[in-house]
């Protein structure tokens, strides 16, 4: 990863991404929220992913007002998304 990440450019932009949804997974949820709401506000193309990881993670944590959150703005971003609407 850190080699990918000293490049400029989308490879370098996606790895941080990665990166930040994998601190998500890990538990880390408090910490990379933020910038990642960040993205979805600046219309990232990976948006639906990115609200789809955020509400599963706060759904496993048992945090359903986030959770709500999350899946209302993938809903409002994607509104024939089947899977946001079977969460």
């Amino acid at each position: 990863l850190n080699p990918v990440l000293k490049k400029d450019g989308a490879p370098r932009d996606a790895a941080q991404l990665e990166f930040l949804l994998l601190r998500v997974q890990a538990g880390e949820l408090e910490l990379v929220e933020e910038p990642l709401l960040n993205c979805v506000d600046n219309k990232h193309p990976e948006s639906a992913m990115i609200l789809e990881t955020l509400a599963g993670a706060h759904m496993r944590a048992l945090r359903y007002g986030p959770a709500r959150r999350a899946l209302d703005l993938w809903i409002e971003l994607e509104p024939t998304s089947v899977v946001a609407h079977q969460h």
